[in-house]
């Protein structure tokens, strides 16, 4: 392979990978804010379970199970494009 065309895969493969890890950073970032999310409705469904008032408004309505589900998807698709890029990169010579 000529070293042009190398030098030219190689800053597309980490373009590539750079994009995806920022798109995953963003996924992991929305991921933590629903984990939240669902602490508050566990603690406020244990507070209902034990015939305590909850003076919290529920959360539960403001959980999309479908986007979360999504997100997760997203997620490991993001992580096997990222190892995916490591090894094109890794088999074109570069270190990591």
């Amino acid at each position: 392979m000529e070293t042009t065309n190398k030098d030219e895969l190689i800053g597309r493969i980490y373009r590539i990978k750079t994009s995806n890890r920022q798109r995953l950073a963003f996924i992991n970032s929305e991921l933590n804010s629903i984990a939240v999310l669902f602490k508050k409705a566990s603690s406020q469904l244990e507070c209902l379970l034990a015939n305590e008032r909850s003076e919290l408004h529920s959360v539960l309505s403001q959980i999309d199970v479908n986007h979360t589900l999504q997100l997760l998807a997203e997620r490991e698709e993001l992580i096997r494009q990222i190892q995916s890029a490591n090894e094109k990169l890794k088999s074109l010579g570069v270190p990591l």
